[in-house]
C-alpha cells in the first residue's frame, strides 16, 4: 500500500461514532489508486460484540462480501479505472471470524473433570462474568482496503453503493490525496459524491 502515513494516521485515528466512517483516497501519478475505508462494526453490521447465531454469521460475511465489491465505488466515466483487489480486516478487539458467543463461553471455563470444584466456585464464575460482560459493548472496527488502477486523472468519486450497503451509515468523512493537492469533503446519504476537479 503506497497510501501516505499521515493520510492513513487521518483516516484511521478519527474517534469511532456510529454511524460515522471515514475513507482516505490516495492517487500516484502511475494512475493507482487506493481506498482505505474504516466504519464501526455497529454501523456495517448492527452489533460490535460476537456473533451468536449462524445468522448473524452469515449476516456478517454477507455485509464483507458487498463491501469488497468494486461497483460501490463510482468514478468518472472517463477515468478508465480497473479493479485490482479488495481486502477486508476486522480492527481489535474484534475479529471477523470470531465464533459465537456460546463458544467463547465454552473456552473460559475451566472446570471440566472437577464437578464439585465447579459447584464450589460457582461464586467465583459469576463474578467472571460479571467483569466479562462490558466485552459484549467493546467498540470494533471494519477496516477495507481495495485498489484500483486507472487511465486517466480522477475528477469525481461517488459513494452512493457505499451508502446502500449500509443504511445504518450517516456520515463519511473522506479525504483525497494525490501528488499535486489534497481535500476532504462530509458525505451523506443524500450527498454521496465529491468532487476531484482537475
Amino acid at each position: 500500500m503506497f497510501l501516505p502515513l499521515a493520510l492513513t494516521g487521518a483516516v484511521f485515528a478519527l474517534q469511532h461514532v456510529h454511524g460515522v466512517g471515514t475513507a482516505g483516497i490516495a492517487a500516484d501519478a502511475n494512475g493507482r489508486v487506493e481506498i482505505l475505508l474504516e466504519l464501526p462494526s455497529d454501523t456495517a453490521f448492527g452489533f460490535e460484540r460476537a456473533p451468536r447465531s449462524e445468522e448473524e454469521m452469515e449476516h456478517i460475511q454477507s455485509v464483507t462480501a458487498s463491501l469488497t465489491r468494486p461497483e460501490i465505488f463510482g468514478f468518472n466515466s472517463d477515468a478508465g479505472c480497473q479493479f485490482v483487489s479488495a481486502q477486508a480486516s476486522s480492527i481489535d478487539p474484534q475479529p471477523l471470524d470470531i465464533a459465537p458467543a456460546t463458544d467463547a463461553h465454552e473456552t473460559h471455563d475451566h472446570h471440566d473433570g472437577h464437578d464439585e470444584h465447579a459447584h464450589e466456585e460457582h461464586d467465583h464464575d459469576e463474578h467472571v462474568h460479571e467483569h466479562a460482560a462490558p466485552a459484549e459493548t467493546t467498540h470494533s472496527d471494519l477496516g477495507l482496503s481495495y485498489v484500483f488502477q486507472c487511465e486517466n486523472a480522477l475528477r469525481s468519486l461517488d459513494l452512493t453503493g457505499v451508502f446502500n450497503t449500509l443504511p445504518r451509515l450517516e456520515t463519511l468523512d473522506v479525504t483525497y490525496l494525490d501528488d499535486r493537492r489534497q481535500t476532504a469533503a462530509e458525505l451523506t446519504q443524500t450527498r454521496t459524491r465529491i468532487d476531484l476537479g482537475r
